[in-house]
């Protein structure tokens, strides 16, 4: 019986502590800066962030609503200052942006994620 409260226990803060390290890998805020390649986002807490960005960085549309089915591509040109993004880093090179989803919302509408950043 000890032996199964111990296993079970471990499982328990192995699994709980999965969605913790890989949260750690994604930013979530709003962009203060974009050059060809970095780009800065500043966070809930007003950490600002400066993010590498290369060839190999892909872009997505954020989608918050629906229509749940629209298209997801974008390209960097949809990166502009005051847009809401989240940010994935590579796990094997941190703070370079391996996917970066931007939301196209109008800011401070109740469909824009950064709405309580802004």
């Amino acid at each position: 019986m000890w032996a199964r409260t111990v296993g079970v226990a471990a499982l328990a803060v192995l699994v709980g502590g999965l969605p913790v390290s890989a949260a750690a890998h994604r930013i979530t805020g709003v962009v203060t800066g974009v050059s060809d390649r970095s780009l800065q986002v500043t966070t809930a807490n007003k950490e600002v962030h400066v993010v590498a960005i290369d060839a190999e960085t892909t872009y997505a549309k954020w989608i918050t609503h629906q229509p749940w089915q629209q298209s997801a591509r974008l390209d960097g040109r949809a990166l502009t200052a005051g847009r809401c993004v989240q940010v994935e880093e590579r796990s094997e090179n941190g703070h370079v942006a391996n996917v970066v989803r931007i939301n196209l919302d109008t800011a401070s509408t109740i469909w824009d994620p950064c709405t309580s950043l802004r």
